[in-house]
């Protein structure tokens, strides 16, 4: 025999081995069907939690609702402890109506955040 044929003959067995090594791994699938499907969604849960915490990591996800309140009279920003309620909001609207800055206004409402002092 050649190398040529012995190659043939070496692929040949090889092929035959693979199939038969798919055919027995197409009938345990076959039969523990609950298991993969438990072993799936669990890889699947797995590969989106990793997806999602690298893309909120980078920057990609959701942007948290900022603290930063501007006001457009002074043009001061000030920084609230917690994002402001619908009901601070119009509270807030409200007294600047009765002629209070922002600033005043969320210092009364105890809405502004302490600043650290700088050494």
């Amino acid at each position: 025999m050649q190398l040529k044929d012995k190659a043939k003959v070496k692929f040949e067995e090889f092929k035959f081995k693979a199939k038969e090594k798919l055919e027995q791994f197409g009938a345990y699938f076959n039969e523990h069907e609950e298991m993969n499907k438990l072993v799936l969604y669990g890889i699947v849960g797995i590969v989106g939690g990793i997806i999602t915490g690298v893309s909120t990591a980078a920057g990609g996800g959701p942007t948290p609702p900022s603290c930063l309140v501007e006001d457009d009279i002074t043009g001061l920003d000030f920084k609230t402890k917690r994002p402001l309620t619908n009901t601070q909001i119009l509270e807030l609207g409200d007294r600047m109506v009765d002629g209070q800055t922002k600033g005043e206004a969320l210092q009364e409402m105890g809405m502004l955040k302490k600043e650290k002092k700088r050494r």
